[in-house]
C-alpha cells in the first residue's frame, strides 16, 4: 500500500500571517490518471491536490506554489489539474522543452503557471530535466509573459550558472538556498556568488529544503548561518517553501509544521517574516 501523504503532526508556534504562502511544493498522481515518466529517478507515492490543500489548511497557509516534480517529467498535467481544482489558491512552475512556442507558454500562463524550472548541468539525472541553456533561450518569452526562470543547481556549479544568467532578461529564482554545502561554510565561492546576486537584486531565493542540506536534524542548526546570510543580503527577495511531500529523500520525512517553526525561530523580526511569507510571494507569484 502506498505511503500516505505527509501531514503535520506538530502545530505552528507563531501566528501565521493572513495570506501566507508555501512557495515550493509538489503533487504526484494519482497515477491511475496521471502516469509517471519513463526513466524517472524516483517513484513517489500519490500526493494529491486534496492532501496538499489539507496540509496548507492545517498550518493556516493561504496559498501554495506547485513545482513540476521530475517524476512526471515534461507532462505537467497533474500539476495543472491541481491548480484548476484549487480555485485560485495555487500557482505552478512547469517544465517544458527549450523549443516550446509562445502560444504554449501563453496557455500555461493562463492556467496559472508563473514560471519554468531548469536544472544545472549535473542535475540531468532528474528525468525530463531541462538545462540552463533552455532558460536563456526562453528568457525573452518568459519576460514578455511576466513569468520567471527557476533554477535548481546541486552540482556545485552555481557561481558559473549565475554568471551565465547575469543578463538573462527575465526574473530568476534560485531553489533551496542555492543547495548550499554546509561543510564548505558561507565563504564558499558558490554561496558567496548567490549572496552577491541576491543583494544586487539579480535573483530571488527560496529558503526551502533545509532538511536536505542539514546534517543535524530535526533543528537543522548547521543551516542557520546560510539562511541568515541570505536574509541579511536581501529580505525582499526571499521566499519560504516546505518542499511537501518531500520526494526522493532517504531520511526521516520532516514535519512541515516543524519546518515552518524553524523558519520562524531563525527569522525573529515579524516584519521580515511577514515579507518572506506574504509580501514577497504575493509580488512574485501574483497572489492577492
Amino acid at each position: 500500500m502506498p505511503a500516505p501523504s505527509p501531514q503535520p503532526q506538530a502545530s505552528a508556534e507563531f501566528e501565521i500571517p493572513a495570506g501566507a504562502v508555501d512557495s515550493h511544493a509538489h503533487v504526484f498522481g494519482p497515477v491511475s490518471r496521471f502516469a509517471l515518466a519513463e526513466g524517472r529517478a524516483y517513484t513517489p507515492p500519490d500526493a494529491t491536490v486534496e492532501a496538499y490543500l489539507a496540509m496548507l489548511d492545517s498550518l493556516g497557509l493561504a496559498h501554495g506554489v506547485l513545482v513540476q516534480g521530475s517524476a512526471h517529467g515534461l507532462d505537467n498535467a497533474a500539476m495543472l489539474n491541481a491548480i484548476a481544482m484549487a480555485a485560485g489558491r495555487l500557482r505552478g512552475i512547469a517544465v517544458v522543452r527549450s523549443a516550446t512556442g509562445i502560444e504554449t507558454l501563453r496557455r500555461l500562463a493562463a492556467a496559472g503557471v508563473v514560471g519554468l524550472r531548469f536544472y544545472g548541468d549535473g542535475d540531468r539525472r532528474y528525468g525530463g530535466g531541462v538545462g540552463v541553456e533552455a532558460a536563456c533561450e526562453l528568457a525573452g518569452a518568459l519576460a514578455d509573459l511576466g513569468m520567471h526562470a527557476q533554477l535548481l543547481v546541486t552540482d556545485g556549479g552555481l557561481r558559473r550558472h549565475l554568471a551565465r544568467t547575469r543578463n538573462i532578461g527575465c526574473t530568476l529564482v534560485i531553489d533551496h538556498l542555492g543547495s548550499a554545502d554546509v561543510t564548505a561554510g558561507i565563504d564558499d565561492a558558490d554561496f558567496s556568488a548567490l549572496c552577491e546576486a541576491l543583494a544586487e537584486g539579480r535573483c530571488w531565493v527560496k529558503l526551502s529544503c533545509v532538511y536536505r542540506l542539514s546534517r543535524t536534524p530535526p533543528d537543522y542548526d548547521d543551516v542557520r548561518v546560510f539562511h541568515d546570510a541570505l536574509v541579511a543580503a536581501n529580505p525582499a527577495r526571499c521566499l519560504w517553501g516546505s518542499d511537501w511531500p518531500h520526494p526522493n529523500f532517504a531520511g526521516d520525512v520532516p514535519d512541515d509544521a516543524q519546518l515552518l517553526n524553524v523558519f520562524a525561530r531563525w527569522t525573529r523580526d515579524p516584519h521580515v517574516r511577514h515579507s518572506i511569507l506574504v509580501d514577497n510571494p504575493a509580488r512574485l507569484f501574483g497572489f492577492g
